[in-house]
């Protein structure tokens, strides 16, 4: 038994470069509000699931919203700060967003277990030969096995009309391993082979949403 920590007296100090930090609030907090006391030095974090990129100007945007109790996280930093979380209390709105969201049946068989791997790299990634849309999604593969997947999302600090995917890749493997990508067309219910790939590294961070990692060139577009 014990006593929850006072986050505002808990300072956690970040070196330049990758930090493993834990979550000190009792309750779910928006992640541009958990991460508020770092300002500009931030650049990048990651959970085992899913990630956000710090934009200046704009913030934190990724799929990774909110922080909470129980999850670890790398984060990257520019320079050196200190993280001071603030209080949070409870918001049941943020917790009624926090659910499971099913695959299209026709992907099913793109699933991926994060558990399962030692290493993990972000990517953000577009399409740039079709017109993507709300549903459709993008997964990365080494060989047949599915090592990521990601979905569409709006990207809101530029005028360019095209989702983004931001996905989280996995490996056992630290290097020299090539992922190669699918795109699944919700709309045309068509799943369609890229020629692009590249290596897979450990903490890899390919692309962001201004310049994003595209794919264009198909597999066999004519079959």
């Amino acid at each position: 038994t014990g006593y929850p920590s006072d986050p505002s007296s808990t300072i956690i100090n970040l070196i330049d470069g990758w930090n493993w930090i834990g979550y000190i609030p009792q309750n779910v907090g928006a992640i541009n509000d958990a991460l508020g006391s770092i300002g500009d030095s931030g650049n990048f974090i990651k959970n085992q699931f899913v990630s956000a990129e710090y934009y200046t100007e704009f913030g934190w945007f990724g799929g990774l919203d909110f922080m909470s109790g129980g999850d670890g996280y790398q984060l990257q930093i520019i320079g050196e700060a200190d993280l001071i979380y603030p209080n949070f209390e409870v918001d049941d709105n943020l917790t009624r967003t926090m659910e499971v969201k099913e695959m299209p049946e026709a992907i099913t068989e793109w699933a991926v277990n994060p558990h399962a791997y030692e290493f993990n790299g972000a990517i953000t990634l577009s399409v740039e030969n079709r017109e993507d849309s709300p549903g459709d999604y993008i997964a990365a593969f080494v060989g047949d096995e599915c090592r990521g997947i990601a979905e569409r999302m709006d990207f809101p600090f530029d005028d360019v009309d095209r989702g983004i995917y931001i996905l989280m890749a996995y490996s056992n493997i630290d290097k020299e391993e090539e992922v190669t990508f699918k795109y699944y067309s919700q709309s045309e219910e068509e799943v369609v082979e890229y020629t692009e790939s590249l290596e897979f590294t450990l903490d890899m961070v390919v692309g962001n949403g201004f310049k994003p990692f595209v794919l264009h060139p198909e597999i066999n577009p004519d079959l």
